[in-house]
């Protein structure tokens, strides 16, 4: 992949917020200039023009709700680069597969395979197979018999993970131990118990132990605990952890499920917990998956979880600019050189990405 240079250094990014008061606007005196669209919509310009110098790049303010290029149906996450779906396609597939059995079933989940993530992917096939054998098995009902075969496996999973916590605890200090010990007793019995009524929740799991950590003496031993009691199999990063889950749950919402991780989202270049904006230049569209595992993340860190990253960042580019290019999406026009200098912008110089319009004039 060549990512070219651009030079964008007569413009000065500029990171407060739109609607700011006089008291809390930038010491140059610049204010955000909002300006009226064609249709009514306003944009404001993220970046400050400097005497004889162009061009003035522009966003759209709008809601993550209103990101029109996440309703792109196909579109590669930039982040992982897999394809996402659009909410209302995922509400859409999931109707039209809620009710169906046997090899009708088979055949929705093998249409829907390209959404799925490792994990659902593993689970689709489960669900295919024992569908073609037991055709007269809804969907819920074929997690329900998944569920008591996995159910050993699961346990298995969740006492080795159980006995690292174990060999953590006899490292702290003896008074603390007998609590820590009594407490992890206790919520194996869950785990072996294996009925509807009363069972193992990881999360209330992990909750419960950080709040008997506050009673103990601070050392790093206690973020040692809680690292590895993150380890315990959930639903999507174990097939069984899922049959446990969702073993209770209707077939509409076990389908939807399956394709959530692959929901189209609107991602914050800079975080808005930072200060980012809600606007198209602070925009990408990014699978659900890899936006809540950035959160508030640093891109050069993050990187670094995700090397693939810069590379499908060019794909999106690459595959967006054509369609505004088109004029698919009005008030997107400097949607690319936007998001450009975003990117460089937030990852301090590190990651200049190519505008393919301008490299094929």
């Amino acid at each position: 992949m060549k990512i070219s240079k651009l030079q964008f250094n007569n413009y000065d990014f500029l990171g407060s917020k739109v609607g700011q008061n006089k008291k809390n606007a930038p010491q140059s005196g610049f204010a955000l200039p909002l300006v009226d669209y064609a249709d009514g919509r306003k944009f404001v310009s993220l970046y400050k023009k400097q005497d004889g110098k162009k061009p003035l790049f522009q966003g759209m303010n709008c809601s993550t709700g209103h990101f029109e290029l996440k309703k792109i149906v196909d579109l590669e996450c930039s982040c992982c680069g897999q394809k996402m779906i659009p909410l209302d396609v995922v509400k859409e597939l999931s109707a039209k597969t809620e009710h169906k059995k046997g090899e009708e079933l088979a055949h929705r989940m093998k249409i829907m395979k390209k959404y799925f993530r490792p994990i659902e992917q593993e689970v689709a096939l489960d669900i295919a197979d024992y569908a073609r054998n037991h055709p007269d098995l809804s969907i819920s009902q074929i997690v329900k018999e998944l569920n008591a075969e996995n159910i050993e496996n699961l346990e298995t999973q969740q006492k080795l993970v159980m006995d690292e916590i174990r060999e953590t605890i006899a490292k702290f200090p003896k008074n603390d131990q007998g609590k820590l010990f009594n407490f992890v007793d206790k919520s194996e019995n869950l785990i072996e118990l294996k009925n509807d009524e009363k069972f193992f929740k990881r999360k209330k799991f992990i909750w419960a132990l950080k709040q008997l950590l506050e009673t103990i003496e601070d050392t790093p031993l206690k973020d040692e605990l809680i690292q590895i009691a993150q380890a315990l199999p959930n639903s999507e990063s174990s097939a069984s952890a899922f049959y446990a889950k969702y073993s209770r749950r209707g077939n509409n919402e076990i389908v939807r499920r399956l394709l959530t991780p692959a929901i189209a989202t609107a991602e914050h270049i800079k975080p808005r917990s930072l200060g980012g904006l809600d606007n198209t230049a602070n925009y990408i569209a990014e699978c659900g998956t890899c936006n809540s595992t950035r959160s508030s993340m640093p891109y050069n860190e993050w990187f670094k979880q995700m090397p693939e990253m810069p590379e499908n960042l060019q794909d999106y580019i690459n595959n967006i600019a054509p369609r505004i290019a088109r004029g698919d999406y009005p008030g997107y026009e400097t949607y690319i050189d936007d998001i450009i200098e975003s990117i460089k912008e937030e990852t301090k110089g590190k990651l200049i990405l190519k505008n393919p319009l301008k490299e094929q004039n």
